[in-house]
């Protein structure tokens, strides 16, 4: 009788050798095979555990507790044992959508970890569970490109080995049929016990914990008592009056002696004292003054009248009993250290929703909304390799929508275009308030600022992930190159706090934190941008224009030469089962200097452009005709590979793909440029409404945070799943809301205990 799995192969070989057509001898050839490996697969796999059980026992005469072990398995088996009936359920099974690309067979790890079956009769002797993952090579089909692998997860005990497992399933039928054991790897869970640099670094990353619960302690404490001084001083002294929350003092304690004009402020409530003519003083309180802590004495008043925010209050003049209020003391040097660790006052700097005056408030959307797109292109693109339907999932990727993802690589070329902007802007801002001079002292601090604020929390984000991020990811999908990477960065750390990781060790196999490229890229721009910015400051346009210019120049070039260098043909690489970013193309072209510097200087002369023109009228037909050549520009950037890559279309020549890698970046740089000017000019209309919401701020000073923990928690959630998710449009929208909420979650408590401290620190010591 023919087993009822076997019948859909044999249907498939009559449907493709007798449907009515005489079929090519290669198809007749390739469905033959199709329906001889669907065959094994559907009629063989599943008996496999106990297959290879089997075998275990009989043929392994160098491993006798294996051999032992594996009989007590099958003994179990025959006799309906919960232990061994779980050790075989936990296999993997034959999975569906095999032709959609569904290459592996996941088991149950989690009960495969937890059998400790004790052998009764046997001095105790336990029989454990071990998850293995099983790499089988599969013959080479022309119609069947998608199945060259598979991996096949078996629940074996503990006692057998790779080598026996390797050893065994070569002799079996598998063997036979030309389905070649490539790879057996045993998934362990894994432990701190012996890890002293786990350990090192937990000590080191709580040693700011702990700072941070005793400054924000001491912070709330100091608060909680300044608050009961105050209620203590209105509840002795009735003249006190409470303007609002605001307390209006003068300095004399004699109201009739204070001199005309006298200013004195209290609560940021600046106070100017007047003679009034009816023998009571006059004072007017104006908004946004500066504190004075001079020795002050509160007096009470009556509000006359008021006109756009000036007071005009009748004094009613102080107790003669009002004693002289002692100037506030200022913190000590080690109290203002501890209370940069405050979580608390940290914590309301970086959700405080207020943006300062001059700030250029659309730059806060356009950071947020860019940092979105990188953690949606790195979430997709981890996704599509487990995904269950592979080839769905890719076709997908084909359409017009999906090219946003396909090119979402230019979401970084908004953050070099944004840095140069700030830094051009920022740096000519403050040579213009020194008079057009560049001093030596400026220069130090350019540059120690920036190494400052990038360094601390990059050094202890590298910290964790070389020692502890592993340990975030546990099940059957844990990747293979997790502890590579982690040795990546125990051995390559110091390139990455120099700043050279995208020149030195910096291939996609070597590099520590392959995402950090950007940062490097980043200050090295910032160290050579004072080439084109010093001569802008100094009145040297045109010296400063052919900076950019060469710049500009050296990344069409070098792109372009590179990319013909190594033959390129697209970011992504299609393969049978997917689509995989090009590692020739990462390595050499994607993370060097020379081939991104272009756009960030676009972003310096952008920055220069706003210092000189912000707030300039701007013609409407200039603003018309400009805004429809850059929209132009950002969609082509954007969405022309889909002439390529939709289904049915254009094959691009080599030359096409270095032609468009050449120059798509700059472009889409210059199409974002002009939306940046017009919004900070006034003529963004809804657009700059949108990005200057001033709910994007808290997120956006948490951007740098973001980048740098999104590929940890993306690479986690991945890497801990327990069955090939189905990736339909409701998984991708439910799975990316996740990862983005969690992320920018990290990225507050990162921001608040290891980055905003630094920082505060810098302000202390360093005074402008």
């Amino acid at each position: 009788m023919i087993s009822t799995r076997v019948i859909p192969c044999f249907v498939l070989g009559l449907l493709v050798c007798c449907g009515g057509q005489t079929a090519a001898p290669s198809n007749v050839t390739n469905a033959h095979n199709m329906t001889r490996i669907l065959t094994i697969l559907e009629g063989t796999i599943n008996h496999l555990p106990s297959l290879v059980f089997k075998l275990m026992k009989d043929q392994i005469p160098g491993n006798s507790t294996c051999s032992q072990d594996s009989r007590s398995v099958l003994t179990g088996l025959q006799n309906f044992e919960m232990w061994a009936l779980e050790m075989f359920d936990s296999s993997g099974k034959l999975q569906k959508n095999i032709l959609q690309g569904t290459v592996i067979f996941l088991g149950n790890y989690d009960k495969c970890m937890e059998i400790n079956h004790v052998m009764v009769g046997n001095n105790g002797h336990e029989i454990r569970g071990s998850y293995a993952k099983i790499s089988i090579k599969l013959p080479n089909l022309s119609s069947m490109k998608a199945l060259s692998h598979l991996r096949w997860d078996l629940c074996v005990p503990k006692s057998c080995a790779k080598e026996n497992l390797t050893a065994v399933l070569n002799a079996s039928e598998l063997g036979r049929l030309g389905l070649a054991i490539s790879s057996v790897q045993f998934v362990e869970p894994l432990s701190m016990e012996a890890d002293t640099g786990a350990i090192v670094s937990i000590v080191v990353l709580s040693v700011f914990g702990l700072l941070c619960l005793v400054g924000t302690t001491f912070d709330l404490g100091q608060e909680r008592y300044a608050l009961r001084l105050k209620n203590k001083k209105i509840t002795n002294n009735p003249d006190i009056l409470q303007n609002g929350n605001k307390d209006i003092v003068l300095k004399d304690k004699d109201a009739e002696k204070i001199p005309s004009d006298n200013k004195t402020s209290h609560l940021n409530t600046t106070v100017i004292a007047n003679g009034g003519n009816d023998g009571c003083l006059k004072i007017e309180v104006e908004s946004n003054g500066k504190a004075n802590p001079d020795t002050t004495v509160i007096i009470s008043a009556d509000i006359i009248s008021s006109d756009k925010g000036v007071q005009e209050t009748k004094v009613v003049g102080p107790s003669k009993d009002t004693p002289p209020q002692p100037r506030a003391k200022k913190n000590g040097l080690c109290v203002q250290m501890l209370l940069t660790f405050s979580i608390y006052r940290n914590g309301k700097r970086i959700l405080d929703c207020s943006a300062p005056s001059g700030t250029l408030t659309c730059l806060h959307g356009i950071r947020v909304l860019s940092m979105c797109w990188v953690i949606l292109s790195h979430f997709l693109e981890l996704l599509g390799g487990v995904a269950e339907n592979k080839k769905e999932y890719v076709s997908r990727m084909q359409t017009f929508g999906f090219q946003f993802i396909i090119n979402g690589t230019l979401s970084v070329d908004t953050f070099f275009v944004l840095s140069g902007l700030l830094v051009a802007y920022l740096f000519l801002r403050d040579c213009s308030r020194m008079g057009g001079k560049v001093s030596g002292k400026q220069m130090g601090l350019y540059y120690f600022h920036r190494y400052w604020r990038l360094t601390p929390l990059y050094a202890f984000v590298l910290l964790f992930y070389a020692h502890l991020a592993k340990y975030l990811i546990d099940g059957p999908m844990v990747p293979g190159s997790a502890d590579e990477d982690a040795q990546n960065c125990k051995d390559n750390w110091w390139t990455n706090l120099l700043y050279i990781n995208n020149l030195y060790k910096s291939e996609r196999n070597a590099m520590c934190m392959r995402w950090s490229w950007y940062l490097a890229n980043d200050m090295q721009f910032y160290i050579i941008g004072p080439l084109a910015l010093i001569p802008l400051a100094l009145g040297h346009r045109v010296v400063g224009f052919v900076v950019l210019a060469v710049l500009l120049a050296i990344q069409y070039i070098t792109t372009g030469y590179t990319a013909w260098d190594i033959h390129f043909k697209g970011i992504f690489q299609r393969t049978g089962s997917g689509m995989s970013f090009n590692a020739d193309y990462f390595n050499i072209v994607y993370v060097k200097p020379y081939t991104r510097v272009g756009v960030y200087a676009i972003g310096l002369a952008l920055g220069y452009l706003i210092h000189k023109k912000k707030g300039k009228k701007l013609s409407k037909l200039f603003v018309f005709s400009g805004s429809v050549v850059a929209a132009a520009l950002g969609l082509l950037a954007t969405y022309i590979t889909y002439d390529c890559y939709r289904k049915n279309g254009h094959a691009w020549s080599e030359d096409t793909f270095i032609a468009q890698e050449t120059l798509y970046r700059p472009a889409f740089a210059l199409a974002l440029s002009w939306m940046i000017l017009l919004c900070v000019n006034g003529y963004g209309g809804f657009v700059n409404t949108i990005l200057s919401w001033n709910a994007w701020i808290p997120l956006s000073r948490l951007t740098y945070a973001a980048y740098l923990v999104h590929l940890i928690i993306v690479t986690s959630e991945i890497g801990s799943i327990r069955s090939l998710p189905y990736a339909d449009m409701y998984y991708i929208i439910n799975g990316y809301i996740g990862v983005v909420a969690v992320t920018y979650a990290v990225s507050f408590i990162a921001s608040v205990i290891y980055e905003a401290p630094c920082l505060g620190l810098e302000k202390i010591f360093i005074k402008k």
